[in-house]
């Protein structure tokens, strides 16, 4: 019973990340509700990424930290009251309740860590569970292998739980992965809320309990997700500040999660290159992200961190031996492992027949979500050239990670999917 409990408190520990600081029932913002909550749920991400460079412990002060969160969130919200009580808003948090509950439920019935998670990322956030601090990281064998975000929110809301148990800050990454995929099915814009058919379709096709066993690469789908509709509404309102903000806050958030997002972040930064936003932004996205690595790596330089994430998997030395024979051997593995992968996975197949439709028709929605078109073409690159050009077996390699690295850009895509049926829906109403 206990147990059933704690699931539902944390649930809305984590829905809570999503109304403050900004109010999301504030008239003067003409921003759909779901998109201000996302909004704050990445300033409130990036507030933890803050907090987890700090010299200092606050994971033993939470029980304070949610008192004034709790506070503020009553003054936010005194004048909107009744707003809680709107008939949709009501069915949307039931909804993504009752799913978090029952996938929640999965996760506590399985329990045991893929092999990343035993040996890294649990380990690393014990650190922090323990009172220790992002310098305590190095004295930690592997602390090189990925950066340390992820498990900072597994061990900051294994504290926030009634019970401190590790799956229960685990939940969080149930919670990303609940929200980001509810908030691209809202984008649907059929009559009588067929948007929540859609969102059980999309849990039920990509749910499975391996990728919240510890693993990070859940984190990326959900913010690249969120990415993708920042990037829509971008090219459909170059204006956009609230998506520019989103979308620079992602760009910051990647770079700490894992080694391949750091790259994901650049891909984000060239899309914005080639979107309509004015030169003014685009200044602002480029310098940004150099910002950003910069203060990274001065952390890590100063905190006696190796920068190298895999200095045994990769080298120049190896890269620049390569012989053609070698690298025609690799790429016959390369490219039959990622057909194998891409097939296997609902998302990239959904979105890759779409695309052939839209590409094939070229029309306006085509000119609107072309810029998935370069993601995957960046993606696809970017994928055969860590196979290729690592020291380790390329078979093997691909076996134990190519599922989970197309995983983690297979949301990026469903915005096609989407305004694929939004149009066919348009031109519906309008025969």
């Amino acid at each position: 019973m206990i147990e059933i409990i704690n699931i539902i408190f944390v649930f809305f520990i984590f829905l809570t990340l999503t109304f403050f600081p900004i109010n999301i029932f504030n008239p003067k913002l003409i921003v759909n509700t779901l998109d201000i909550r996302s909004m704050n749920l990445l300033i409130n991400l990036s507030i933890l990424l803050i907090l987890s460079l700090l010299p200092f412990s606050i994971i033993d002060h939470i029980p304070l930290i949610g008192f004034f969160v709790l506070v503020y969130v009553i003054f936010i919200y005194k004048n909107n009251s009744q707003n809680f009580f709107n008939k949709i808003f009501i069915i949307e948090n039931t909804l993504l309740l009752v799913i978090f509950f029952i996938l929640a439920s999965d996760i506590l019935n399985q329990l045991y860590l893929e092999w990343d998670g035993q040996k890294f990322y649990l380990i690393k956030s014990l650190i922090f569970t323990q009172g220790g601090t992002f310098s305590d990281l190095k004295n930690f064998e592997y602390n090189y292998f990925h950066p340390h975000l992820g498990q900072y929110f597994w061990a900051f809301f294994s504290k926030t739980s009634l019970l401190e148990e590790e799956v229960f800050g685990r939940l969080f990454y149930l919670f990303m992965y609940c929200f980001s995929v509810f908030l691209i099915s809202s984008k649907i814009k059929f009559k009588n809320n067929s948007y929540l058919l859609v969102y059980l379709l999309l849990i039920l096709l990509t749910y499975e309990y391996s990728r919240f066993s510890g693993l990070q690469e859940v984190l990326i789908f959900s913010l690249l997700i969120i990415s993708s509709i920042n990037l829509f509404n971008l090219h459909k309102n170059k204006k956009s500040l609230f998506d520019f903000l989103q979308y620079i806050l992602i760009l910051n958030l990647l770079i700490w999660i894992k080694a391949e997002a750091f790259v994901y972040s650049f891909m984000l930064v060239t899309l914005l290159l080639f979107s309509p936003i004015n030169n003014n932004q685009k200044i602002i996205s480029c310098f940004s992200l150099i910002g950003f690595v910069i203060f990274k790596y001065f952390l890590y330089y100063i905190s006696d961190f190796s920068i190298d994430s895999r200095p045994d998997s990769y080298g120049l030395y190896y890269v620049l031996n390569l012989d053609i024979f070698t690298i025609l051997k690799k790429l016959k593995v390369i490219l039959m492992f990622m057909f194998y992968y891409i097939l296997t996975n609902e998302f990239i197949i959904l979105s890759l027949l779409t695309m052939i439709l839209i590409f094939s028709r070229k029309g306006k929605v085509f000119m609107n979500i072309k810029f998935t078109y370069f993601f995957l073409s960046l993606n696809l690159i970017f994928l055969t050239l860590v196979y290729l050009t690592t020291n380790l077996d390329t078979e093997y390699a691909m076996r134990t990670t190519t599922e989970r690295l197309i995983f983690s850009t297979s949301g990026f895509y469903l915005i096609v999917v989407v305004q694929f049926l939004n149009n066919l829906n348009y031109k519906f109403l309008n025969k």
